[in-house]
Order: C-alpha cells, then sequence, then structure tokens
C-alpha cells in the first residue's frame, strides 16, 4: 500500500446516494491533507426505469451505487490515493477493487482511548482509533476478506496523519450538500450516469 503525501492529493472521499424515488447522484472528491479540494467530480442523476427495478430487485441500489456510479467515478478521477474514505460500508469492497483502499470511519461517543494512535479492534474489519487528545475516537471499517494486522496498521497510520491537520469526516458532508445541490439545479429528465468534471 503506497504512503499518502506522494502528490497534492492527500485523501479521497466517494458518496452515493438516492436524492428521489430510484434516483442517484455520486460525488467523488480528492482533498489535499488540510481539506483543500484537489479534484471534484459528480455524475448526473441516474434513474432506475420500472423494467430495471424489476430485473434487479434487492440489488439495484447497491448496483448502481457500486458498479455504476462508483466505478465510473473512481475511472475518471485524475487524482491517485491509495485511501479512500466512502459514506457507507456496503461501498469498500467495490473501492477495493482499484488501486486504492476503501474505509469507512464514524464518529462515535465512545469515551476516549489511552492515547493518540491506540487502537482498540472490534472485529477483523473494525477499529476504534483515538486521533486527538481529547474526544471520542473514530470507528474504522475496511474490507473483512483483505483486512490483516499489517493493513491494519497502515491505515490506521494514514489516517492519524491526516488527522493531525484536517476533520477527516468533515469532507463527506461537503459532498453530501454538493449533491443535493446538484439535484436541486438538475433537469428532471437528465437519466445519463455520465461523469461531469467539477
Amino acid at each position: 500500500m503506497a504512503g499518502l503525501g506522494q502528490q497534492k492529493g492527500g485523501v479521497g472521499y466517494f458518496v452515493s446516494m438516492a436524492v428521489d424515488d430510484f434516483v442517484f447522484i455520486g460525488g467523488a472528491m480528492v482533498t489535499d491533507c488540510t481539506g483543500l479540494p484537489v479534484e471534484f467530480r459528480y455524475t448526473e442523476p441516474v434513474r432506475a426505469n420500472r423494467l430495471q427495478r424489476v430485473l434487479y430487485g434487492d440489488v439495484l441500489e447497491r448496483f448502481i451505487h457500486t458498479d455504476v456510479i462508483l466505478t465510473n467515478l473512481l475511472g475518471r478521477m485524475e487524482q491517485k490515493t491509495s485511501l479512500i474514505i466512502v459514506s457507507d460500508d456496503s461501498f469498500i469492497n467495490a473501492v477495493n477493487g482499484s488501486s486504492a483502499t476503501g474505509v469507512w470511519i464514524a464518529e462515535t461517543r465512545i469515551p476516549k482511548l489511552a492515547g493518540i494512535g491506540e487502537v482498540q479492534v472490534l472485529a477483523v474489519d473494525e477499529f476504534l482509533l483515538q486521533c486527538s487528545d481529547t474526544g471520542s475516537p473514530y470507528r474504522v471499517r475496511t474490507a473483512p476478506d483483505s483486512t490483516t494486522p499489517e493493513t491494519r496498521a497502515e491505515v490506521a497510520r494514514q489516517i492519524l496523519e491526516l488527522a493531525k491537520t484536517m476533520e477527516i469526516t468533515e469532507p463527506l458532508r461537503r459532498i453530501e450538500s454538493a449533491i443535493k445541490l446538484i439535484w436541486e439545479e438538475s433537469s428532471e429528465n437528465a437519466i445519463s450516469p455520465e461523469v461531469v468534471e467539477g
């Protein structure tokens, strides 16, 4: 796994969300190590028609989020990073099909761990990570089938490094707000998964 900081883009973020009934938009952003955006791309609204809903059934949303939106966006990002933080843990495995490691990170209200860098393993694919002197640790999930103690340690190291200079989950909220704005300003008839540069 390559280390961060080899280029201006320090970390990647990916969000895909339903903006209406069976209408989805995704956004991907790379920031530098202070949280400033280096690159942002998004999809036009992707609308599932009635036949697709019948044919895909319960796997429709997962297919659109990962196979259509995530694959499309990550393939077009010019800034490559070794770590991509996703808005939903169901996107982790799809990211891991690229050259990056996908992780899901959430804030907790758990009492702080012993010190900065302290890791508490909860499961093979989940751990708590203390990133500051005060406050609660982050909950971090990785891909269960590719997580080893070495990859867990490397992911924790990268997150700790980024947490020194930025609020690590905040860019996800920016992308969600951008997606809502894109939807508000889009045509109701837009159905293409074509990626647009931001």
